[in-house]
């Protein structure tokens, strides 16, 4: 069993197609392209955690899910339907995950600070569409930074490892200040 992060697909939601320019023609091509690239990584045992914004059409996220490897996880965006349980292994609007040693904080939103921020944990959201820049040991798992594929917990630890901690107590060098 692997995890996997993801966030913001916007299944049924045609305006994203031209909001966040995607290379797609229509929703159908979007999704079909989604499915492909999501199973072509994800296997059938393993954990996935969608950071939100799953559908905009409610309607049409079981029928998204159900096409999908994976067990399904729900951290809710402010477009998700409440209370999809029967869909989801779990949901909630934020959680925090322990993989191989490593904390994982899931939320939709991006945060400054995070549970266990200062010792160490990772920062996983989505919301913002590939538009702000990480935070320290934070990263935009959302599809449109990456390639419209989930995104493995190692990669984030890869590119966010050598970030440095978020101490609320003190000023880290690695701020910067205008």
């Amino acid at each position: 069993m692997s995890v996997w992060f993801t966030a913001d697909e916007h299944i049924g939601h045609k305006n994203v197609l031209h909001l966040m320019d995607r290379p797609y023609r229509s929703e159908a091509e979007m999704e079909d392209d989604f499915v492909a690239r999501h199973n072509a990584v994800v296997g059938k045992g393993d954990r996935v955690y969608h950071l939100g914004d799953v559908s905009f059409k409610d309607h049409r996220t079981r029928m998204y899910i159900e096409q999908l490897n994976g067990q399904h996880h729900l951290i809710r965006g402010n477009h998700d339907a409440k209370k999809q349980t029967a869909l989801w292994a779990w949901e909630g609007l934020a959680k925090m995950v322990k993989i191989d040693g490593h904390l994982f904080y899931c939320s939709h939103y991006a945060h400054r600070t995070w549970p266990q921020s200062h010792y160490g944990a990772y920062h996983c959201y989505g919301h913002s569409h590939g538009m702000i820049d990480p935070y320290f040991r934070s990263m935009d798992v959302g599809v449109d930074g990456n390639n419209f594929t989930p995104v493995h917990y190692t990669e984030v630890i890869a590119k966010r490892e050598d970030c440095g901690f978020v101490d609320p107590h003190e000023r880290n060098s690695l701020c910067q200040s205008e």
